[in-house]
């Protein structure tokens, strides 16, 4: 059985580009012309501030401006032509408040109004003309060891450009480094896994904090959380995409720390569907939507060479 599995995973996915250099937990985004990755990390504890863009026609890599600060376990979202990034770790170990967005087209970086707080390892989702960040190592200013569920959101002006942030309804427990993405049914925003507990705000701590598959949505019009089913298997480190067909969430770690290549659908009426896995585990990557593919970038702290880059089709993949 593993054998048959493995060969229809190799017939799924193929071969991309592979990364410049080897990095995880950055930000990604992609339009019709070109990909893009920023920020991240190429070492443990040592975030980049560059910019790179992949040219989908040339198949070559350059350099674009860099983001205007060096942080790893941002949040970001696109927002029109806009990639919106919050929050995350400087190398100086503390928790950022910045929002800083870089326009896709113009090439060109602009600082947005910032966070209420400093937060890492939060995730941005949009939903309508809103961007909401939720989850995070938010610090309770009344006990440096603890964190609080957090959540924002900023509405975009008539520009379409996003304003100041705003608190909304807290997710309900407090975690970090979870998936978040729209459930394009409804007006609904789903948290699902992360980490949890005491102390996990400490960078060097966070993988020795339990996770969790705990899953909840957030209706947008009615500005509540509801339960929904777990995501299976606990996890953190993953990664979401909202399509069509429902919710994405792929690979991270479990309880362990041992890397995963799960793959899952939450479909719009709640449920989880299991896809064909990964070809190997991966955690603290990227994934986003190219075209009519998915492509799977970077990730992982590991020696040498990046990981490779694996692209697969969306139909095949999740509507298969």
């Amino acid at each position: 059985m593993d054998d048959l599995c493995a060969g229809m995973v190799g017939d799924l996915f193929r071969p991309g580009p592979p990364l410049p250099r080897r990095r995880s937990d950055f930000a990604v985004a992609a339009n019709d012309s070109a990909l893009f990755i920023v920020g991240g990390c190429v070492a443990p504890r040592e975030p980049v501030r560059e910019t790179w863009v992949l040219d989908l026609r040339s198949g070559k890599w350059s350099e674009d401006p860099p983001i205007p600060s060096p942080r790893e376990g941002l949040g970001w979202a696109l927002e029109g032509d806009w990639l919106v990034t919050a929050g995350g770790y400087l190398p100086s170990a503390q928790t950022s408040e910045a929002v800083e967005a870089f326009h896709l087209r113009e090439r060109r970086w602009e600082v947005r109004p910032s966070l209420p707080h400093p937060t890492a390892w939060a995730r941005v989702a949009r939903e309508g003309r809103a961007l909401h960040l939720a989850g995070g190592f938010r610090i309770d200013p009344r006990n440096a060891d603890a964190v609080v569920p957090d959540h924002v959101q900023s509405s975009s002006g008539g520009s379409g450009a996003s304003g100041d942030w705003r608190e909304s309804p807290p997710l309900p427990l407090s975690a970090a480094d979870g998936a978040f993405a729209s459930l394009r049914s409804g007006e609904k925003l789903v948290w699902a896994g992360g980490a949890l507990g005491v102390g996990a705000w400490k960078r060097e701590h966070l993988f020795a904090q339990p996770v969790t598959g705990v899953t909840f949505a957030f209706d947008t019009f009615h500005q509540a959380w509801q339960r929904l089913p777990e995501l299976p298997g606990p996890r953190r480190a993953h990664r979401a995409l909202a399509l069509d067909e429902g919710m994405l969430v792929v690979g991270g770690v479990d309880d362990e720390t041992l890397g995963l290549a799960s793959a899952f659908l939450l479909t719009p009426d709640g449920a989880w569907t299991e896809l064909a896995p990964l070809p190997h585990p991966r955690y603290h990557f990227g994934m986003i939507e190219v075209g009519e593919e998915i492509w799977i970038l970077g990730g992982n702290y590991l020696e040498g060479e990046a990981p490779p880059t694996w692209r697969v089709s969306t139909r095949d993949w999740v509507r298969g």
